[in-house]
């Protein structure tokens, strides 16, 4: 390992529960550090980039539009990875999207490894883990388990929203699919330097049919929100509430009426946060709100239709 060598350290979790978190988490433990930043958001907007705090001299690269797992994104991955090492940095930390598939994560990291020309080595995955939905959601989609599986630590977050008996079923799950790896349960994602460390055996695992697919719900697919004039709060969380039943996450920067100021949307099935938009030094600062929806076929009708109802003001559907 040369003086300069950087460590990719990749966060894998299902939707909304707690990378973005986790990673300002760990780049305030990595203060004293160079530290290179990769975001891969699932929807055409990387909402998250603009909620990462980095200093001045980090650099973070955006990848959206899938997951960096996939051949539509993994040459990017590796691409911006290998150019990323070729500065210098200690770290590189990787948020992967909420919808990662890992299982061909050794052949992404030896290619990445390989290119790097010795400038790069493989620090793990951690997975952070819902306690809230865990259970309920790894039923339904096939990537939970997969994340899981495909780690080297786990983080049980949230922990202070459920009681012991169901954070003890959690632990035993997690234990029958990572058998032996380190597990740490904790609130709002705080941790501390431990989890910096430990092997990185997701390296040497291999592909497993088991994982192929994506599970009951198929392939999850998205599209982009966008208001022509600020929204009633009030209006706004009927709106969510409703697309509770066909979106696994929307999150999201609109204006809200009477002064239009931006607000930071965040909303899953088990939580629906407004808020005053508060900005990161990372990534680009872009209106509208991502919807990742339940099906197949994007939920451009069902947003329209539950706006409609709910709201009632003029929108347009990207996808």
């Amino acid at each position: 390992m040369t003086s300069n060598t950087s460590k990719l350290l990749l966060i894998t979790g299902f939707l909304g529960s707690g990378k973005t978190t986790l990673l300002n988490r760990l780049l305030s433990l990595l203060e004293a550090k160079k530290v290179g930043v990769i975001v891969n958001e699932w929807g055409a907007m990387n909402i998250d980039a603009s909620l990462i705090e980095t200093k001045g001299e980090d650099q973070i690269v955006e990848l959206s539009g899938g997951q960096i797992f996939c051949s539509c994104l993994s040459g990017s991955f590796v691409e911006s990875v290998v150019a990323m090492a070729a500065r210098g940095p200690d770290y590189i930390l990787t948020e992967a999207s909420g919808l990662a598939k890992p299982s061909v994560l050794s052949s992404i990291i030896a290619e990445a490894t390989k290119r790097a020309e010795g400038r790069l080595i493989y620090d793990g995955t951690i997975c952070i883990i819902d306690a809230e939905r865990f259970l309920t959601l790894r039923q339904a989609v096939r990537a939970i388990d997969e994340q899981v599986v495909y780690a080297d630590r786990y983080l049980i977050n949230k922990c202070d929203l459920v009681d012991e008996a169901r954070i003890t079923e959690i632990k035993e799950v997690v234990a029958s699919l990572g058998p032996g790896k380190p597990m740490y349960t904790v609130t709002e994602a705080k941790i501390n330097a431990e989890i910096l460390t430990g092997d990185a055996q997701s390296f040497t695992m291999k592909p497993n049919v088991r994982y192929k697919g994506w599970g009951a719900c198929g392939r999850p697919s998205s599209c982009v929100l966008r208001t022509t004039s600020p929204v009633d709060p009030e209006k706004l969380h009927a709106f969510l509430i409703e697309a509770k039943r066909f979106a696994f996450r929307l999150k999201g920067y609109l204006p809200l009426a009477p002064e239009g100021l931006l607000h930071l949307v965040d909303c899953s099935d088990s939580q629906i946060s407004i808020r005053p938009a508060t900005f990161g030094t990372g990534g680009k600062r872009e209106e509208g709100l991502v919807v990742i929806g339940k099906k197949l076929a994007p939920p451009n009708q069902e947003v329209i239709t539950g706006w409609k109802q709910q709201v009632g003001t003029d929108i347009y559907i990207e996808e």
